[in-house]
């Protein structure tokens, strides 16, 4: 997926979209005239990386903080896409009439490395600036009775913890397509209708 979005591109945009302050400040900041500008951020988006992080217990305490683990880009695979996504919509950027009115920021914001091969340096580019866009799913897994990884059975209900369900977008076995919101209240739905008739 390739989203081109126009927005007011400011601090707190990039706070909220998991960039490091330095970013902003060092490579936005300086092209702005007040602060705030209308800009257009290209996407190359994942829709469904093969990367699969994991998320831990820290201790025994159930009030300590786990270990969250995206494990991003682990797969080649992943990288390979997204290098793939950043090399056409650079090559997009270069048509008219885009080229007259957009700046890239890659060259600037990568720095010198690997300027000699383009896929060694948008490889690093890649994993210098890749985030989350907000919707992790999977963490309780749904699935059936015999499969190891599943969490939760398709009625919602915890793997051998009589009394307890999951009734959320981390009950998702695989990443969809598009946002999380409308699947989420669709298995809230589902649920609701489950525990009212006692199933």
């Amino acid at each position: 997926q390739m989203p081109f979005s126009p927005l007011t591109a400011d601090a707190e945009f990039f706070r909220i979209s998991n960039f490091k302050p330095e970013v902003y400040e060092q490579y936005l900041k300086p092209h702005l005239t007040d602060g705030s500008q209308w800009t257009v951020l290209y996407l190359p988006t994942l829709l469904h990386p093969e990367s699969k992080g994991e998320i831990t217990l820290a201790s025994r305490d159930p009030l300590a903080h786990p270990i969250i683990n995206p494990n991003y880009l682990e797969d080649k695979e992943d990288v390979r896409k997204l290098v793939e996504g950043c090399k056409l919509v650079e090559k997009i950027c270069q048509t008219e009439p885009l080229n007259s009115v957009l700046k890239s920021m890659a060259k600037e914001m990568n720095g010198d490395e690997a300027t000699e091969n383009e896929d060694q340096f948008w490889e690093s580019y890649v994993r210098k600036y890749t985030i989350t866009i907000c919707h992790p799913i999977g963490t309780c897994k749904m699935g059936k009775e015999q499969d190891p990884m599943a969490v939760v059975t398709p009625d919602t209900r915890v793997k051998g913890v009589r009394g307890l369900r999951v009734v959320d977008a981390s009950i998702m076995p695989n990443t969809i397509s598009g946002s999380t919101n409308i699947p989420t209240i669709a298995i809230a739905e589902r649920a609701a209708d489950l525990i009212k008739n006692n199933d």
